[in-house]
């Protein structure tokens, strides 16, 4: 598993700004949200990731993209916005990096990233 590879999975899910959000891909790195009111690029967040059955944990990060109808970057996504991960404790970094092992040793769907973003 690369750390690009971004993995579409079920269990995962996801609070904005205490509304829970559809996560499309995850990544060791980051995740893509999907919403209608994505922020700006570069807006500094904080959200709740949830993964199967394992108590909510909180990870920071940034929105690095944004997908939206007027300025599609990824065809394959909804609206929503690219979220990279760069404040995050190790066990829970270690959950997703063993959700996303599990996941490809049971042959999940790899999504493809963006071309550009």
């Amino acid at each position: 598993m690369r750390s690009t590879d971004r993995y579409v999975l079920e269990g995962i899910r996801a609070s904005l700004y205490g509304q829970e959000v559809t996560v499309a891909d995850v990544s060791v790195g980051g995740l893509f949200v999907v919403t209608k009111r994505p922020p700006l690029p570069g807006t500094a967040l904080v959200l709740e990731l949830a993964i199967d059955d394992r108590d909510p944990f909180e990870i920071g990060g940034s929105v690095v993209w944004v997908n939206l109808p007027s300025d599609r970057k990824a065809d394959r996504l909804p609206e929503g916005f690219g979220f990279q991960i760069r404040k995050i404790a190790l066990v829970d970094k270690l959950t997703i990096v063993n959700r996303l092992r599990l996941a490809e040793s049971a042959g999940a769907s790899l999504a493809r990233p963006p071309l550009s973003h």
